[in-house]
């Protein structure tokens, strides 16, 4: 296949779009409808075709993914498919609802999504990508089972091993999707696999505690600034995580938090703390109310209780939140 490569990876989390994809040509003829001989000929907007097609599209989608967008808009010149990281993010927003919905019915999903966006000589090489991304997919079940570490080994032979499985995972990748394809869907994980390897070595290294320090502080700044900015949030996200585990009060987790996030964060985060805290009560309330009903009621009197309170309790769009809270 001829695939035209752009290195775009998406520098934030898997529903972010790539930047520097662009929509396809937007100059799409008009779609002739075929009808019975003797009916009159008629023809149909491409435009209001697609909202069609789209609008079955959602209705039929899994649940998970309601009210949500992948955002991700393909990209082919001279119908030629240009293959970018964002083809991976579109075929994970459709994978995260694995369990959910069969693999063959995500397949569908995705390849309909193809189909509104390319055509011809581009559409054929994204679905054969999609088929090597599935078995890829599958491969790499395997391939976790394979690569286990073993905690008796010391540091040096976790660090052999990590270097080996890095080595494997590429290999795997490669040969499932072609190196062409593989350098571009993976090459944020494996600029990020590389630094956590370098640092492993410097830290398993010879050097002194100062010596250590120094090339640490070299590899960060050799690092592309994506890559320094996602291990920035990552690093954030964590502490964050931390300061929520810990036992404070109001006033330290504050300060915490805007030591790690700025002021700002802190406070979108505190009010945040507030809405989930009346959320809860208000749960915990109506948890109450239908403990208190149960033993005094028959199923059926009980049933019609529980559907008045839960929609005097809670606006339309948080009954099936709480129906799935509380049990």
């Amino acid at each position: 296949m001829r695939w035209q490569q752009v290195l775009a990876v998406p520098a934030a989390a898997l529903l972010l779009v790539a930047a520097g994809v662009v929509l396809q040509n937007p100059e799409v003829e008009r779609q002739e409808v075929q009808q019975p001989d003797d009916a009159e000929a008629f023809t149909i907007e491409p435009a209001l075709a697609m909202e069609v097609e789209r609008v079955d599209q959602a209705q039929a989608l899994p649940a998970s993914l309601a009210g949500t967008s992948h955002g991700v808009q393909l990209l082919s010149r001279d119908e030629q498919l240009v293959v970018t990281a964002s083809l991976r993010d579109l075929f994970d927003y459709y994978l995260s609802t694995l369990g959910e919905a069969s693999v063959a019915r995500i397949q569908q999903l995705i390849e309909t999504e193809l189909q509104q966006q390319l055509q011809g000589q581009a559409l054929t090489d994204a679905v054969e990508i999609l088929a090597n991304y599935l078995s890829y997919k599958q491969a790499l079940h395997s391939f976790e089972q394979d690569y286990q570490a073993d905690p008796n080994h010391n540091r040096q032979q976790q660090l052999t091993f990590m270097q080996e499985r890095q080595q494997a995972l590429i290999a795997l990748q490669n040969r499932e999707l072609g190196n062409d394809v593989a350098a571009v869907f993976f090459a944020f994980d494996r600029q990020m696999d590389d630094n956590t390897l370098a640092r492993a070595a410097i830290l398993n290294s010879d050097l002194t505690a100062e010596g250590k320090q120094q090339a640490l502080v070299n590899l960060q700044a050799e690092q592309p600034i994506q890559q320094q900015l996602q291990q920035q949030r990552t690093q954030q996200q964590q502490r964050l995580l931390e300061i929520d585990q810990a036992e404070l009060t109001p006033e330290e987790k504050y300060r915490q938090r805007a030591e790690t996030v700025g002021e700002d964060a802190a406070q979108r985060l505190a009010q945040l703390d507030q809405q989930r805290a009346q959320w809860q009560q208000r749960l915990d309330e109506f948890r109450m109310e239908l403990q208190q009903l149960k033993p005094s009621l028959a199923e059926e009197d009980y049933r019609q209780q529980y559907q008045q309170l839960l929609e005097q309790r809670f606006e339309p769009h948080e009954r099936a939140r709480a129906q799935a809270l509380v049990r």
